[in-house]
């Protein structure tokens, strides 16, 4: 991860696919595909995702159900 990029507090459920082409860090839920071209995902402890992921570098500490 780099010091741009979006994040999803723990807070928070997202019910829908994420596309974007930055970094992403995930705290909380995602319910759906996330696809970050070029971006790296981050998913913390607790942290869902329910859903395909492409990214060009994952980092999983939470759960995925789906695609790597």
């Amino acid at each position: 991860m780099t010091n741009e990029g979006s994040f999803i507090g723990a807070q928070t459920r997202i019910n829908g696919n994420i596309e974007a082409d930055e970094d992403l860090l995930v705290m909380g839920r995602v319910e759906g595909d996330i696809n970050l071209g070029n971006g790296a995902l981050q998913l913390e402890a607790d942290s869902s995702v329910l859903g395909d992921i492409r990214a060009r570098a994952v980092t999983i500490r939470g759960s995925v159900v789906g695609n790597v």
